[in-house]
């Protein structure tokens, strides 16, 4: 439980608790689950966080054109 607090803190400084449990939502969806979420180096969460948030502007990009 102390690493999930870790990997929040790293992760979601400044953003809504709902904003937090749906990018780690997300980023399990991506790793497979809370157990492959768990084993993933925090740097690995990071970038699979980051390329989601990526992929959000690019999508909402589109829908304004």
């Amino acid at each position: 439980m102390e690493e999930l607090q870790k990997l929040k803190n790293r992760l979601f400084q400044g953003q809504s608790e709902q904003n937090e449990v749906f990018g780690l939502i997300a980023v399990m969806e991506i790793c497979g689950g809370y157990e492959q979420l768990l084993n993933l180096p925090l740097d690995a969460v990071r970038v699979i966080h980051k390329y989601l948030e990526y992929q959000a502007k690019q999508i909402n990009k589109v829908k304004k054109k």
